[in-house]
């Protein structure tokens, strides 16, 4: 049995994980699994205590293989969990796409967003929902190419059921991204670690991706050239490829 866990990002549902599910869904027939789906601060929340006995979560199926998939903020959870579960590496393996360690920058980080741009981000949402998340998408849509998909009714279904999500709750996971810090989480990380990003990524900068390769003990950085922040809707052929060589 393999369990996938799918944990997306801030604003997200699991839309942004159906070209990764079309293209992996064709390989799954025979493989007995489950699909699980996680919200991002939900889980960083589970795994946030010192002892983190995460293994006796029930969401997760006993004596599975369990393969976790994350993109944007989402890995702040991933990485958490990896540096959690180090002491059973065994049925564990890691996918983060868009990585982040650190979203905002301070004296000794520059690879992440002025602190001042998202405090002006969580106040506009107040004024201008709508106006704010369709902005963020186009920023994370912007330079990159999708070959041969027409993202935009993806991304305003996206959009759409972004709305739907309690005004407090985008809020309030903008203040956790300001205060998040993961960076001394990934030297702990004893797990394979396969990373996935865009060189045009406007929201997860791709050298906070180099940073991860040189920090992490095992790690296969994959980055495509004119990706965007949108890996899993622009290149979920090569995300799905990446899952199933993990399970192969």
């Amino acid at each position: 049995m393999i369990q996938l866990h799918f944990i997306g990002g801030w604003a997200s549902t699991p839309l942004v994980w159906q070209e990764v599910m079309a293209n992996l869904t064709p390989h799954l027939k025979d493989t007995p699994h489950h699909i699980t789906y996680w919200d991002w601060d939900v889980l960083l929340d589970l795994t946030s205590s010192a002892s983190c006995n995460f293994q006796e979560n029930d969401r997760l199926i006993p004596g599975a293989n369990h393969i976790w998939i994350a993109w944007s903020s989402g890995t702040l959870a991933l990485f958490r969990l990896a540096a959690c579960l180090s002491e059973n590496p065994k049925n564990h393996l890691f996918v983060g796409i868009s990585p982040m360690v650190k979203f905002v920058n301070d004296a000794g980080w520059k690879l992440g967003w002025r602190r001042a741009t998202v405090k002006t981000m969580i106040n506009r949402l107040q004024v201008d929902t709508c106006g704010t998340l369709k902005d963020f998408y186009q920023l994370a849509q912007k330079g990159g190419r999708s070959p041969g998909i027409d993202l935009q009714p993806v991304l305003d279904q996206v959009q759409e059921e972004g709305l739907q999500l309690p005004l407090a709750h985008l809020q309030d996971g903008l203040t956790l991204l300001v205060e998040s810090d993961k960076r001394h989480q990934i030297k702990k990380i004893s797990h394979p670690l396969v990373i996935i990003s865009g060189d045009q990524d406007r929201i997860c900068p791709p050298g906070q991706a180099r940073w991860i390769e040189g920090e992490a003990r095992q790690v296969q950085w994959v980055t495509h050239t004119h990706g965007s922040h949108l890996i899993p809707l622009s290149h979920g052929a090569d995300v799905a490829r990446a899952i199933l060589d993990l399970m192969a």
